[in-house]
């Protein structure tokens, strides 16, 4: 299981969406989600902080009204929530 399932900033009905350092990146999350929050201190899937990178949160009710399956996969969720375009054009993927 990934840390960021249990991030210590994550709130009661959110999940984590993904850790960026653009703020580019940024202000896009908050024009394509409504439910969108930047929280303070990343950390990387074994709960090591990753230095110069802001973690973001949705809620769960927005994901599920986006048609992600309940207890979907986080890549799989990224893979819907972000239309495969986008992930081509960003030539990382979604980090």
């Amino acid at each position: 299981m990934s840390f960021n399932k249990k991030h210590p900033e994550l709130l009661e009905g959110e999940a984590f969406l993904m850790n960026t350092a653009s703020l580019e990146r940024a202000e896009e999350f908050q024009l394509k989600f409504k439910t969108v929050r930047m929280g303070d201190i990343s950390y990387n899937t074994k709960g090591n902080i990753c230095k110069g990178l802001k973690p973001f949160f949705i809620s769960k009710q927005e994901i599920k009204d986006r048609g992600v399956p309940d207890n979907c996969e986080w890549s799989k969720m990224i893979g819907i929530l972000f239309n495969r375009e986008y992930l081509k054009q960003t030539k990382r993927g979604w980090m």
